[in-house]
């Protein structure tokens, strides 16, 4: 694949380029041994500095290390040690004998401990330890739980940079003792010890196979954690190692990896490197590796080592980002194709609402223009007989007057019910609520339509309750309902017949009837009384006088103090109106 092998020749750049700016553990081997980082005193060898003392000197050494060892004699070993230490001609045996007698002084001085490790850096003691080592200890025992002094911290850095030894990581653990002791900087010793610890080993294992002279190598060392590169200097003499962790090296090839993106989404990316696959943290390896790229690469740092980049992926993680934008594509096309479906249904819909309307309104205009008609042509037929004095009897003349105030009345209740629907529908219509007179409001509204009542051969009857309700209405309101009712109730009854208007209590509640001896509301069309300008019948023969706004105020009205209308009609048995009303209204 051409884009693993431009990958692969992009990468090997970067992280070379990476590592010379990575903080990476180096060491120089010579001479089949290690060089650098020093392990002089990695390996405990006895002193030769005891077999070098003057007879005397030996003498004295002698007494005083079996009068410690035996416990026994302190005095002796003291005084022995004493003059060891003010007359022998070796530093090495003053430096020992120095520290023993601060080991056996009765108050140890921590102090005096770190001044002597920082006399004596490169003196050992008999057996071989390192003195300063010892002392360190020395001074760690007589303060125990004590921070630790600038002098001796300056003095165990020393140690860890310039003479490490076996006793080194002893020391640095018993300081770390303890845990509040751990500073900055003895986590930062602890750091690099532990970089000394493992630049030694890796160092050691190579020369457990040393390479040729002048070879270039790469190695895995210490379970395969840590990535050996060497090259030759001066001459091929002198072998200098720089050591990769591995950790770091797989960040190092993701981090390049990032900044050069892989050719196909899905792949996995993985390194084979000296020998060992190299999984990369961002990298995952595949179950079963259907399509797969090699491509060879190299670093060059600290010297040409080879690498190949692996690209892998099984087919269903490959092809997972591809079935994703098709079900993406799928599921937006279905959604466009939805939303115009909907819009279509939303404009099909908008549009019959505005031709019924349209065709409401028109009916409305029709109906409530005939309304209108009939009472005025009669009013101006009445007043202008009376106008040319055609009517000369004074009975015949009060007639036509009561007529022409009847008619007046009708237009009145027909322009105040337009008005109020005009208002209902713009939410401009205000309630006032406040106690109300029951009986004497249902008396009124029969006042108002006795007249038209009379003239249909219709009579009215309302007998009041022997204990009405006081309720707490808007008293107008309610009127122009039962008015409304009460209108209804004698258009559909047949002339001699009877509209009864009652009042019932129920608990907490009021119901006002309205009830006629009309023809009757089938079923079907009882649900659809109280809508805007519907009146029964077929456009071209109406059952019902009207401009159809009466019912849909009175359900207005009903609803605005919380209440409702029953209806309760069968064909043929009459019909009765219900205005179901709580004494305490509140406006909603």
């Amino acid at each position: 694949m051409p884009a693993a092998q431009d990958l692969a020749a992009k990468i090997g750049p970067r992280v070379s380029q990476l590592l010379q700016d990575a903080k990476l553990l180096r060491g120089v081997i010579a001479g089949g041994s290690v060089e650098s980082p020093s392990d002089a005193g990695w390996v405990l060898h006895p002193a030769d500095w005891p077999a070098q003392l003057s007879a005397d000197d030996a003498r004295r050494w002698e007494q005083a290390q079996s009068a410690v060892l035996r416990h026994t004699g302190s005095a002796a070993a003291i005084a022995a040690l004493d003059a060891l230490h003010r007359t022998s001609a070796s530093r090495a045996a003053r430096a020992n004998a120095e520290l023993l007698l601060l080991d056996s002084a009765s108050q140890a001085n921590s102090d005096a401990f770190v001044e002597l490790a920082h006399r004596y850096p490169d003196i050992v003691t008999d057996s071989g330890a390192p003195l300063p080592a010892v002392a360190l200890l020395h001074a760690l025992h007589a303060a125990p739980g004590i921070p630790l002094s600038k002098g001796f911290l300056d003095e165990l850095t020393r140690q860890v940079r310039e003479r490490p030894s076996f006793l080194t990581g002893q020391v640095l653990e018993t300081a770390a003792t303890p845990p509040n002791r751990m500073n900055t900087e003895l986590r930062r010793l602890h750091e690099e010890w532990s970089d000394w610890q493992t630049t030694v080993d890796v160092l050691h294992e190579i020369l457990k196979a040393p390479p040729r002279r002048g070879e270039v190598f790469q190695r895995w060392s210490l379970r395969e954690q840590y990535l050996a590169l060497g090259f030759p200097a001066l001459g091929g003499s002198q072998i200098n190692v720089a050591i990769v962790p591995r950790q770091t090296l797989a960040q190092l090839f993701s981090r390049a990896l990032n900044r050069f993106p892989l050719p196909l989404h899905g792949l996995d990316a993985y390194v084979h490197i000296t020998g060992e696959r190299l999984l990369l943290p961002n990298g995952r390896l595949p179950r079963s590796s259907t399509i797969t790229a090699a491509a060879d690469g190299a670093l060059a740092f600290p010297s040409p080592c080879p690498f190949t980049l692996i690209l892998a992926a099984d087919e269903s993680t490959l092809f997972a980002a591809q079935r994703t934008r098709l079900w993406q594509m799928s599921a937006l096309i279905f959604c466009a194709v939805a939303a115009a479906l909907i819009g279509l249904t939303a404009l099909w819909r908008g549009y019959q609402r505005q031709a019924r309307l349209s065709e409401l309104k028109s009916n409305f205009v029709s109906s409530v223009s005939h309304e209108l008609r009939a009472p005025l042509g009669a009013v101006r037929l009445m007043a202008e007989n009376l106008e040319r004095e055609k009517i000369a009897e004074p009975a015949q003349q009060k007639e036509y007057y009561r007529l022409i105030g009847q008619e007046c009345r009708r237009l009145t209740s027909l322009v105040e019910n337009v008005l109020d629907f005009s208002r209902m529908e713009a939410g401009r219509k205000q309630y006032t609520f406040e106690p109300v007179d029951l009986v004497a409001l249902m008396q009124h509204a029969v006042a108002i339509m006795s007249p038209f009542a009379a003239e249909r051969g219709v009579t009215l009857q309302f007998t009041p309750p022997a204990d009405p309700p006081q309720p707490c209405w808007d008293g107008a309101a309610i009127e122009q309902a039962l008015v409304n009712l009460v209108d209804n109730a004698i258009k559909h009854s047949p002339s001699g017949a009877a509209v009864t208007l009652e009042i019932v209590s129920a608990g907490d509640d009021v119901r006002l009837w309205v009830k006629d001896a009309g023809p009757g509301i089938p079923p079907e069309d009882q649900s659809r009384i109280f809508d805007l300008f519907y009146r029964r019948g077929s456009e071209l023969r109406r059952e019902t006088t009207g401009a159809g706004i009466g019912l849909s105020i009175v359900k207005h009205v009903a609803e605005a103090h919380g209440g409702r209308v029953i209806v309760a009609s069968e064909v043929g048995q009459g019909s009765a109106f219900g205005l179901d009303l709580p004494l305490r209204s509140v406006h909603v």
